[in-house]
């Protein structure tokens, strides 16, 4: 289990590693995570991605190779704050683009479907609520056909302004 720092405050779980800039964790907090075995790694050198890019990079870099192909990704708690993080959080699904991760919130999940594949998508309805929303992250969706919603498409281009 990796938190970036600004989750911890949410958690209850003792996380495996600590990952981030640090800018937003007291120093106590740091320590009693430090005194349970918590790695930390402190990337406030980089300033030039974000917390959660960091945490991607981390697993990817220490993700047994055989592993890599079949990794998913489960980020909890990523979306609903700020919108810049939000907005960077999507962006690192298009960064991460030939890995599988998952973003999800209390009322949302987000994930980022690859061009090169046909996705086939199966509903929970009990779960999850009635709405749907595909928007292109990097380049226009070219020829997307839904069957299933309440308005479907048939090889319809979606291009996000």
């Amino acid at each position: 289990m990796i938190y970036k720092h600004g989750a911890l405050f949410h958690c209850r779980y003792k996380p495996d590693v600590i990952n981030g800039d640090m800018d937003s964790i007291r120093k106590e907090v740091l320590d009693f995570y430090r005194s349970l075995g918590t790695k930390i790694i402190d990337k406030s050198h980089d300033q030039d991605t974000t917390d959660l890019h960091k945490c991607i990079t981390y697993i990817w870099d220490f993700a047994p190779d055989a592993n890599k192909s079949s990794l998913c990704i489960l980020v909890a708690g990523a979306l609903g704050g700020r919108y810049d993080h939000e907005m960077g959080n999507l962006n690192v699904l298009y960064c991460f683009s030939s890995l599988r991760i998952v973003l999800l919130s209390d009322d949302s999940l987000i994930y980022l479907l690859p061009r090169t594949h046909h996705h086939e998508i199966h509903i929970q309805t009990s779960v999850e609520g009635p709405h749907c929303g595909l928007i292109p992250i990097g380049a226009p969706s070219r020829s997307s056909t839904t069957t299933g919603l309440r308005w479907n498409l048939s090889m319809y281009m979606i291009t996000l302004l």
